[in-house]
């Protein structure tokens, strides 16, 4: 995730060709592009966010939703599909951040071993019992 931040442009675009393998061939072949800087003219192809912006959205929606704990079932709610889509898309958004899977079963097991998790802030949150 840090090396798309640092790279700057569309970060959302970005998450949307890593989960979408039919997008990354057409960005590879030249017929569809990431980005594009409009002071260089008309760009020589149509753009991620414009051609697949419903693909664009589910990954936008992801990047902002994950660090909340939105899962499978959440998704599947959101988006009017099967649980089994909604947990592939989650698992194709995984698959580029093993890191926030990692940092998620973490903090998970903190909270039910000690009753309590820490926000990136630091500050203390106390879960009740049936929360774990």
């Amino acid at each position: 995730m840090l090396d798309a931040f640092h790279k700057g442009g569309d970060f959302h675009s970005r998450t949307a060709m890593g989960m979408y393998p039919h997008l990354k061939k057409e960005i590879e072949s030249g017929e569809l592009l990431l980005e594009w800087d409009k002071s260089k003219g008309v760009a020589p192809a149509p753009l991620l966010k414009d051609k697949y912006s419903g693909e664009r959205k589910k990954a936008k929606m992801m990047n902002f939703s994950i660090a909340y704990g939105k899962g499978a079932h959440g998704f599947s709610k959101d988006w009017g599909c099967s649980y089994k889509e909604a947990e592939d898309a989650l698992n194709l958004w995984f698959a580029d951040r093993a890191e926030v899977k990692k940092w998620q079963e973490q903090t998970k097991e903190e909270a039910i071993r000690y009753g309590w998790t820490r926000t990136m802030m630091g500050r203390y949150r106390r879960l009740e019992d049936n929360v774990c």
